[in-house]
């Protein structure tokens, strides 16, 4: 085995000395003093819990809505629907609508409208039938109602007119009526105007006038008649009146006999509280028939 051996260190370096370290001085350190520390003092402040007072916050009054003793039903705004009938002879299109058409909350407006439409090979079975309703409520003062009917056909023509109003104190409701018939053997023309009033009373009024012209070439028969008819009837606390006139006039022939007539009767009937008057005259004049009759 193979061994280094190593000198001893003081047999190399001996007495070696560090000659060139100087020496040190001496650390003094400053003494330190403290000052005295102190804490200010802290004043509480006194309540005078007899004066003490409290600004409460507002709580908003709790009010629960008003429950509706009646029955609301919502309003659509339009309703439409459609029936139509297809044949090669026959074709039918009738149409309905409703709608809500209230613009303001202060004028509500509600509209219908019913159109019927008929073509054929036939025309006895075509027509035209329109008819427009209209329910309003002016600034919510009164209600009126009105209506337009109007038909159409080969043979006639009519067109009817309906109004209602109702405020809180009157009633008013109103009718006319233009009907003509066109065919080969017959013509004819009729108006009627009806009136009724409710305000204070019930009061009310008639206005008929008819024109019409009849002919059969093959029974050799003709006939031309005018007629006007005019009423009124009042019906208050104290009294009761009914006032109508009638005027006609007719022509006629068959055969080799023709002649012509007048009517005229009038008809007045007043009571009130103590009395009743009846008053009745007729008039009748033609070549086959006269008369009069008078009745107070």
């Amino acid at each position: 085995m193979f061994e280094i051996q190593w000198p001893d260190p003081h047999e190399i370096f001996g007495d070696l000395k560090v000659l060139y370290l100087f020496d040190l001085p001496d650390f003094t350190f400053p003494e330190i003093t403290l000052s005295e520390v102190k804490v200010p003092t802290i004043t509480v402040p006194k309540i005078d819990l007899a004066a003490f007072e409290i600004t409460m916050l507002p709580i908003p009054a709790i009010e629960m809505p008003e429950i509706p003793s009646e029955i609301c039903l919502p309003v659509f705004g339009k309703l439409y629907g459609e029936f139509r009938v297809n044949s090669p002879q026959y074709t039918l299109t009738t149409t309905g609508n409703i709608e809500n058409a209230t613009t303001t909350l202060k004028n509500p407006l509600f509209t219908a409208t019913l159109s019927s439409q008929a073509t054929s090979i036939y025309k006895p079975l075509e027509f035209n039938l329109e008819v427009d309703a209209k329910l309003e409520a002016p600034r919510m003062k009164k209600m009126l109602f009105m209506e337009t009917v109007k038909a159409t056909h080969a043979a006639f023509q009519s067109i009817t007119r309906r109004v209602l109003t109702l405020t809180s104190s009157s009633a008013e409701a109103t009718a006319r009526t233009n009907a003509k018939a066109t065919t080969p053997i017959y013509t004819s023309d009729l108006m009627n105007n009806i009136v009724l009033t409710l305000k204070g009373g019930i009061f009310a009024t008639c206005d008929t006038t008819y024109d019409h012209s009849l002919d059969f070439p093959s029974l050799d028969f003709s006939s031309q008649a005018s007629l006007k008819h005019t009423g009124a009837i009042t019906l208050e606390s104290e009294k009761v009146a009914v006032v109508a006139e009638t005027n006609a006039n007719c022509k006629w022939s068959i055969d080799d006999y023709a002649d012509e007539g007048t009517h005229k009767n009038k008809l007045d009937f007043n009571i009130d509280l103590s009395t009743a008057k009846l008053t009745y005259d007729a008039d009748t004049d033609a070549k086959c028939f006269k008369s009069k009759e008078s009745v107070t």
